[in-house]
């Protein structure tokens, strides 16, 4: 029976890593981006929470609970506009219920783009930022250990007597 490769096993938990670590690494960028820039240019205004929709689902590889809200506000702009929006929280369960108001940050350009104004605004980016240099250096360390495992000559049985 053949056997598989040298390293092989390395190499598969390597690209799962990768596999990972890639798209949290974008999810960092991105979420610190969009905080910077609101953060930068944006406005507060204390919204009325119109709906909260649960949208935890199960993801199903690893039956994992991803949840999160969809959380529908109004509030009066700058201009004294009324604006209705949307923005998706990462709280298990959203502290805002339907009556109640939220602090949010928004686009003065587009009302219509905002987010929940936290107390560490980047925490969640730092948390995937985090998490993603985790998995690359998880995944450094199985290339390093399959590389030398091919590199060692192979042991045969002639060899060990």
């Amino acid at each position: 029976m053949d056997r598989p490769p040298a390293g092989l096993g390395k190499l598969i938990v390597a690209g799962i890593c990768l596999l990972f670590a890639v798209p949290l690494a974008v999810k960092a960028l991105a979420e610190a981006v969009e905080v910077a820039d609101l953060g930068a240019r944006g406005l507060h205004a204390d919204a009325t929470v119109i709906s909260v929709e649960d949208r935890s689902t199960v993801v199903p590889p690893l039956s994992a609970v991803v949840e999160g809200s969809r959380v529908t506000v109004s509030f009066t702009d700058a201009r004294g506009r009324p604006v209705r929006a949307a923005y998706r929280s990462e709280y298990a369960s959203e502290p805002g219920q339907a009556g109640g108001t939220v602090p949010v940050m928004y686009d003065p350009a587009d009302p219509t783009r905002l987010r929940r104004e936290e107390r560490y605004p980047f925490a969640v980016a730092v948390i995937h930022g985090l998490l993603a240099v985790a998995l690359l250096g998880m995944c450094a360390r199985s290339l390093r250990a399959a590389v030398r495992r091919r590199r060692r000559p192979a042991v045969t049985s002639a060899d060990a007597r």
